[in-house]
């Protein structure tokens, strides 16, 4: 599954590439699961927070990196290196609707989205019981050009 970078997260990019413009690097990032395409600003159909709903924390913690670093072999892509796992559910998630999409914020509510993809292949709606969990590797995020 493959993200790219939000529209805010791209502008800060440039500016700070070529506008030598400061940036401050997230000191949290959280997943997120959505319904459908949350747009380029995250804004739209992240799961409602109930049943036991919640962005999840993805960044460094007293466990280690979430994240590979990137290697010489594939300089624009990284990967989770740890699985991240949600809330078991205790009531059904997003009245029926499929988990189609991700993202990752920069906070455990609102903030701003960095970058969102495809759930390949879509989730089925998470029913109550049900723990939703991306395996350590399966979610990537890419500079690569279109």
């Amino acid at each position: 599954m493959a993200t790219g970078l939000s529209q805010s997260r791209r502008q800060l990019a440039l500016d700070w590439l070529f506008n030598t413009q400061a940036t401050t690097q997230p000191t949290t990032l959280y997943a997120s699961l959505h319904t459908g395409d949350p747009g380029d600003t995250g804004a739209s159909n992240e799961v409602p927070s109930t049943g036991s709903y919640a962005r999840v924390l993805c960044s460094a913690t007293t466990q280690g990196q979430y994240w590979n670093t990137t290697t010489a072999a594939n300089p624009s892509v990284l990967t989770n290196k740890l699985a991240i796992t949600f809330t078991t559910a205790t009531a059904q998630w997003a009245a029926g609707a499929a988990i189609t999409f991700f993202a990752i914020y920069d906070a455990a509510t609102v903030g701003n989205m960095v970058c969102r993809g495809t759930v390949t292949p879509n989730t089925n709606v998470i029913n109550s019981g049900n723990t939703p969990s991306f395996a350590a590797g399966q979610l990537s995020i890419s500079l690569a050009p279109t």
